[in-house]
C-alpha cells in the first residue's frame, strides 16, 4: 500500500514539476524497497533521487539519500561501497546538524560491520547512535538500535547485556505500537535463547515473530522469522524440521528475489540432507547454490557449495565430478582474472587431491599458484599459495622442503613492507605456526607471532591481535619463561577488556592464575581468580562461574588461606542443596573435602562424605553416590583407618559384581589399589597382597568379570615384583595373558607379554624374558604401530642389555632408530636412548660416532631440538674418552643453541655438561677456573628448581658436590650429595614394575662414597658402594657393577 501511495504521489510531483517533492517521495520509494529487501531496486530508484536533490542543492536530502544508498549496498554485500557511501552521508549530516539522519548513518554503519562479524566498531557506533538518536528524540530510531545493540552482544556470547538490549527495545517497540520492530526484536530474543540451550523459550519469542511477520505480510521479516527458528532445531539436532522451515524459507526467498535468503535457506537444507545421508537431495540444492553463486559472482558461496558437492561425490567414490568442478571454477576465476576467486577454487581443487591422496598434482597445482602470483605481483595471492603449498609438504611428510619454506614464509613476512589485510594471510600464518610448534623452534615461533602482533596493530585487526599475545603467552610458558608469559596475557587481558570480550577476558584470567599458582606467586593469583568469578557470574554462566570458584578455591589453598577455602566451598555446597543440581552438588563436595584436608580437618571431611553419601542413597542417586565414595574411602585413609576405607569398598565392589556394574566396579578396584598402596607406604606390603588376592579370588569365581581381573591382575603384578616374589607376578601374569588371548584383546596381551618381560628379568631369569619380548614385538609387526614396535624392541634391548649381548643391544637399537627417523617431527629420542646404551656398556667410541650421526642428521633435517640433544650427548662422549677441550667446546655449542631456542630442558643439561667439563679441566691441572665450574652447576639447578626438572636437579646437585670435593670442602661435597642422593632415589624408583633411570642415583652414590672415603669415614663408604653394587646387579647394569 505503501509503494502505491508513494507512486501515485511521485506522478503529482512530476506533473507539478516540483523537483522538491520528487526527491523526497523517491527516496521514501528507495526506503520502502529496503524494507521489503529489495535492494537493487531501492538502489536505482535511490540513485535517481539522489541526482534531483544534488541538483538542486539539497545538503540534508543528499545525506538522507545517501544514508539509504549505504543500507542497499550492504544489502547487495557490497560492503566497501556501503561504508563510503554511509561515511559521506555521515559527513553531511554532521555538517548540517540533521541528528535523526546522523543517528540513523551510524546505524547502518554498524550493520555494514556486524554482517563482517567484526564486533567491536558495530557495537561502538551502535552505542554513538542511539546517544544521538535518544538526543534527539528519535524512539522508533532508538528502538531499533537497542535491537542491533543486542543482537551485537548475542553474537559475542555476552547474554546478559544480549537480553538487557533486546527486552529493552521490546517494550520501546510495544509503546510505540510498532509490529514490526517488535517482529525483529522477538526474533532477536528467540535467537538469544537458542544459544543458551533455552529452545524452547526461543521458539515461542519467534513462532510470535513470524505470526507478527505473517500479518503485517512482511516476507522479510518471515524469512528471517523462519531462518532463526531453524537454526534454533539445527542445534537441536532436529534435521526434519529443519528441512521443513528451510523449504520454507527458500520459497520466501525465491518469490522475493532475495538472494541473501535463498543462499541462507540453501545453507540450512544442504546441511541438513547430507547429515541425514540423503546423497541426491544434497547434490540438487548444493548444484543449485553453485548456480546462483555464480550468478551473482559471490565467489564465497560458490566456495561453500563446491565443497558441499566435493564432499558428497568423494563420499559416493565419484572423485572426477568433484575434480571436473573444481577445475571448472577455477578456469573460469582465471579468465575474469579475480585473485580472489582464484585463490578459493585453487584451495578446493588442492583439499580434493589431497583427499583422493594425488599428492603430486596438489604439489605442481600449489607451485603454479605461487609462481603466477609472483609474475602478477599480487600478495595476497602469493601468501594465499604459499598457505597452500605448506600444507601440501606437510601433508605428504616432506620434512625438509616444510622448514624451508616455513622459513622462507617467515622471512617473508618480516621483510614485507606493504603485507595484504590479515584475514588474507591468516592461513599461512596458521600453517607456519604449526611447522614451528612440531619441530620446537621456539624463537621462530616468537618472531612470528611478534611480525603478527605488530602487523595487527598497525592495521587495527584486533581478532589477529589477540592470536598474536595468545602464540607468545603459550610459548614463553611452555618454555619456562613465566615472567614473559605473564607480560603478554596481561597485555592480552587488556585488549580482551577494551574490545568488551568477556570469553577472552576469561581465558587470560584463568591463564594468568595457573600461571602464577605454578610459580607459587598466589597472592597474585586471588584478586584474579576473584575478578574471574565476577565475570562468570555478570555473565551468568554458570560453567565458567564453576571454573572460577574452582580457581579461587585453588589460591586460597596455595595461599594457605584455608579458612577462606572453607567459606568458599560452603558457599558452592549450600547452593547446590538449594538448586537440588546433582552435577554442581559433586563439585561442590569435592571443593568442600579439598578445603578441610588442606586445613588438616580431616574428621570434618569423614564427616561431609558420610552424609552426603547417606543422602545420595536415600535419593537414588547415584553419580553423586559413586563419587562421594571414593571421598569417603580417601577421608578415611587421612584419618588411618584404612581397615574401615577397605571395608568400604569391600562392600561397593560385591554390590557392583552383584549388580554386573562395571564401572562401580572400577571405582571400588580404584580404591582397593590406593588401600594396598596404603599398606605398602607404611611397610605393611604382606597385607597389601592378601587384600588384592582376595580380589583377585572374587573375580575368577565370577568368570565372567574379566574387567575386574584385568585391573586387579596389573596391581597385583606390581605387588608381588615390589615385594621380591617375581614368581608370582609370572604365574598372575601368565593367566593375564591366557585370558587376554581368549577374549582376543591385542592391547591386555601387548600388556601382559610386557609385564612378564619385567617379571622374569626380575626373576633373573632373561633367557625367558627374551622369548616374550621376542612374541610382543612380533604381535606388534603384523598389526604396524611404529610407536609400540619402538618401545617392543627397547624391552629387547633392556634384555640384552641384562645379558651384555652388546651386538644384539646395537642390533635392535638400530632398528628403533631407523623407525623413529621415519616419523617426521618425533625427533631422535631413540638415537639418545641408543647412545646412552653405549655409554652404559663402556663403548665411547661408538657412543661418539653415533653422537656425531645425530647431530648430521638434525643439521640435514634443520631439526633444531635434535641438534641440542646431540651436542648434548657428543660432549658426554668426549667427556668419557677424556677429551675435555672438545666435550667444553660441544657443551658451550648446546648451551648457546639451547639458549636460542629457549628450550629450558636442553639448557639445563648443557650447563652441567659445561660444569662437569670445567670440573675434569681443573682436576687435571689444564684449567683454574673452579668458580666457572660452580656459576654453571648453579645456573643449571636454579632451571631444574623453575621448570620441577628432579632429574636435572639431582644431576646438578651432584655435579656441585663433586666441585667441592675437589676444592677439599667434603663437608659442604656430603650436604650436596646427600641432597641430590635424596631426590635422585626418589626419581629412580621403579615405576608399574619398570626400572626408571639409574644413574642419578647411581652417580649420587658414587660422589658420597669418595667423599666420605676422602675423610676416611670408610664405613660410610663402604655402605654407598654396597648400594650402588645392589642396584646395578638388580639392574644387571654391566659397567657399574664392575
Amino acid at each position: 500500500e505503501a509503494l502505491e501511495n508513494y507512486q501515485q504521489a511521485l506522478v503529482i510531483y512530476q506533473s507539478q514539476d516540483n523537483p522538491t517533492g520528487q526527491g523526497q517521495i523517491l527516496t521514501n520509494l528507495g526506503k520502502a524497497y529496503n524494507g521489503l529487501g529489495e535492494y537493487a531496486q531501492a538502489l536505482e530508484i535511490l540513485q535517481q533521487a539522489l541526482a534531483i536533490r544534488e541538483a538542486i542543492n539539497n545538503r540534508t536530502g543528499v545525506g538522507e539519500t545517501l544514508s539509504y544508498m549505504g543500507l542497499a549496498y550492504n544489502g547487495l554485500d557490497q560492503k566497501e561501497k556501503a561504508r563510503e557511501t554511509l561515511e559521506q552521508a555521515l559527513a553531511i549530516l554532521q555538517e548540517e546538524n540533521e541528528l535523526v539522519g546522523e543517528g540513523r548513518t551510524l546505524h547502518y554503519l554498524a550493520g555494514v560491520y556486524l554482517s563482517e562479524n567484526n564486533y567491536p566498531p558495530a557495537l561502538q557506533l551502535s552505542q554513538q547512535s542511539l546517544a544521538i538518536r535518544r538526543q534527539a528524540d528519535d524512539s522508533l530510531g532508538e528502538a531499533e538500535t537497542l535491537i542491533n545493540i543486542g543482537i551485537i552482544y548475542t553474537r559475542q556470547g555476552q547474554s546478559p547485556q544480549a537480553f538487557k538490549y533486546l527486552e529493552e527495545g521490546l517494550a520501546l517497540a510495544k509503546q510505540l505500537s510498532n509490529s514490526l520492530l517488535e517482529g525483529w526484536a522477538l526474533s532477536a530474543l528467540g535467537s538469544a535463547y537458542n544459544i543458551i540451550g533455552q529452545g524452547e523459550k526461543g521458539i515461542e519469542y519467534i513462532e510470535e515473530a513470524v505470526t507478527i511477520a505473517r500479518t503485517l505480510q512482511n516476507l522479510r521479516l518471515e524469512t528471517y522469522a523462519l531462518y532463526t527458528q531453524a537454526q534454533g532445531y539445527m542445534i537441536r539436532r532436529n534435521s526434519q524440521k529443519v528441512i521443513e522451515l528451510g523449504e520454507q524459507v527458500l520459497a520466501i526467498a525465491k518469490e522475493q528475489q532475495n538472494v541473501k535468503g535463498q543462499f541462507a535457506a540453501l545453507g540450512l537444507l544442504v546441511t541438513s540432507y547430507m547429515t541425514g545421508g540423503e546423497t541426491q537431495k544434497t547434490i540438487e540444492l548444493a548444484q543449485e547454490a553453485l548456480t546462483l553463486a555464480k550468478e551473482q559472482q559471490n565467489y564465497q558461496a560458490q566456495n561453500w557449495a563446491l565443497g558441499m558437492l566435493t564432499q558428497v561425490y568423494l563420499s559416493t567414490g565419484e572423485k572426477e565430478k568433484a575434480i571436473a568442478l573444481a577445475q571448472e571454477a577455477l578456469i573460469q576465476a582465471r579468465q575474469q582474472e579475480n585473485s580472489f576467486a582464484q585463490n578459493l577454487a585453487t584451495n578446493s581443487l588442492l583439499q580434493i587431491y589431497l583427499n583422493t591422496g594425488e599428492t603430486q598434482q596438489a604439489i605442481a597445482l600449489a607451485e603454479e599458484a605461487l609462481t603466477l602470483a609472483r609474475e602478477e605481483q599480487n600478495l595476497t595471492a602469493e601468501s594465499a599459495a604459499l598457505g597452500m603449498l605448506l600444507q601440501v609438504y606437510m601433508v605428504v611428510g616432506e620434512t625438509k622442503k616444510t622448514v624451508a619454506l616455513a622459513d622462507e614464509i617467515l622471512s617473508w613476512l618480516e621483510q614485507q613492507p606493504n603485507l595484504p589485510p590479515q584475514q588474507t594471510i591468516l592461513g599461512m600464518v596458521g600453517q607456519v605456526y604449526t611447522v614451528y610448534r612440531a619441530t620446537g623452534e621456539t624463537q621462530k615461533l616468537i618472531q612470528l607471532a611478534q611480525r603478527v602482533l605488530d602487523l595487527a596493530r598497525e592495521q587495527k585487526n584486533p581478532s589477529m591481535e589477540t592470536w598474536a599475545l595468545e602464540t607468545l603467552v603459550q610459548v614463553y610458558l611452555t618454555a619456562g619463561e613465566n615472567q614473559k608469559g605473564v607480560e603478554f596475557a596481561q597485555q592480552a587481558l587488556t585488549l580482551a577488556r577494551q574490545q568488551q570480550n568477556p570469553h577472552l577476558e576469561n581465558q587470560f584470567l584463568t591463564t594468568l592464575i595457573e600461571t602464577y599458582l605454578r610459580i607459587g606467586e598466589n597472592q597474585k593469583a586471588i584478586p584474579l581468580a576473584q575478578q574471574a568469578l565476577t565475570l562468570s557470574r555478570q555473565q551468568q554462566n554458570s560453567l565458567t562461574e564453576l571454573g572460577a570458584v574452582n580457581l579461587l578455591l585453588r589460591a586460597y589453598i596455595s595461599a594457605g588461606e584455608n579458612q577462606q577455602a572453607i567459606a568458599l566451598a560452603q558457599e558452592v555446597f549450600t547452593k547446590a542443596q538449594q538448586q537440588q543440581d546433582p552435577q554442581l552438588k559433586i563439585q561442590a563436595v569435592d571443593m568442600l573435602y579439598q578445603a578441610y584436608t588442606s586445613a588438616g580437618e580431616n574428621q570434618k571431611a569423614v564427616t561431609l562424605a558420610e552424609e552426603v553419601l547417606a543422602q545420595a542413597q536415600q535419593q537414588q542417586d547415584t553419580a553423586t553416590e559413586n563419587f562421594v565414595l571414593n571421598s569417603l574411602f580417601q577421608a578415611y585413609l587421612n584419618t588411618g583407618e584404612v581397615q574401615k576405607g577397605i571395608e568400604l569398598a569391600q562392600t561397593y565392589l560385591n554390590q557392583a559384581q552383584k549388580e554386573n556394574n562395571q564401572l562401580a566396579e572400577s571405582v571400588a578396584i580404584g580404591m582397593l589399589t590406593k588401600a594396598y598402596m596404603a599398606y605398602r607406604a607404611t611397610g605393611e606390603t604382606e597385607a597389601g597382597i592378601e587384600l588384592i588376592e582376595q580380589v583377585i579370588e572374587q573375580a575368577f569365581q565370577q568368570r565372567a568379570n574379566s574387567p575386574t581381573q584385568n585391573l586387579t591382575s596389573g596391581v597385583l603384578i606390581q605387588a608381588y615384583l615390589a615385594a621380591g616374589e617375581p614368581q608370582k607376578a609370572i604365574d598372575l601374569a601368565q593367566q593375564a595373558l591366557t585370558l587376554a588371548k581368549q577374549e582376543q584383546n591385542p592391547s591386555a596381551e601387548n600388556l601382559a607379554l610386557n609385564t612378564l618381560v619385567q617379571a622374569y628379568l626380575t626373576a633373573g631369569e632373561p633367557q625367558k624374558a627374551i622369548v616374550f619380548a621376542e612374541e610382543a614385538l612380533t604381535n606388534i609387526r603384523q598389526q604396524p604401530n611404529p610407536q609400540r614396535e619402538i618401545w617392543a624392541l627397547w624391552s629387547l634391548i633392556q634384555v640384552h642389555t641384562s645379558l651384555g649381548e652388546t651386538e644384539k643391544v646395537i642390533e635392535y637399537g638400530q632398528q628403533a632408530l631407523a623407525l623413529s627417523r621415519e616419523q617426521p617431527y618425533v625427533g631422535n629420542w631413540t638415537a639418545q636412548t641408543l647412545f646412552q646404551a653405549y655409554d652404559a656398556i663402556g663403548e665411547p667410541e661408538r657412543a661418539l660416532e653415533l653422537a656425531q650421526d645425530i647431530l648430521a642428521q638434525a643439521q640435514k633435517q634443520q631439526n633444531r631440538y635434535a641438534e641440542g640433544h646431540a651436542l648434548y650427548a657428543l660432549s658426554r662422549a668426549y667427556t668419557r674418552l677424556g677429551e675435555y677441550e672438545k666435550a667444553l667446546e660441544s657443551a658451550q655449542a648446546s648451551l648457546t643453541l639451547a639458549r636460542k631456542l629457549q628450550n629450558r630442558y636442553i639448557e639445563g643439561s648443557a650447563l652441567v655438561n659445561l660444569s662437569d667439563a670445567y670440573r675434569f679441566l681443573n682436576a687435571y691441572g689444564l684449567l683454574r677456573e673452579p668458580q666457572k665450574a660452580i656459576a654453571l652447576a648453579e645456573d643449571a639447578l636454579a632451571i631444574a628448581k623453575k621448570t620441577n626438572n628432579a632429574f636435572l636437579e639431582s644431576t646438578a646437585l651432584g655435579t656441585l658436590g663433586k666441585i667441592y670435593i675437589s676444592l677439599n670442602q667434603p663437608e659442604k661435597a656430603i650436604e650436596l650429595g646427600e641432597a641430590s642422593l635424596a631426590i635422585a632415589s626418589k626419581s629412580s624408583s621403579s615405576v608399574l614394575g619398570f626400572s626408571a633411570n639409574p644413574w642419578p642415583e647411581m652417580t649420587a652414590l658414587y660422589a658420597l662414597a669418595d667423599t666420605y672415603a676422602f675423610l676416611g669415614d670408610y664405613q660410610k663408604a663402604l655402605e654407598s658402594a654396597q648400594r650402588i653394587l645392589t642396584i646395578a646387579q638388580q639392574l644387571k647394569e654391566k659397567e657399574a657393577e664392575a
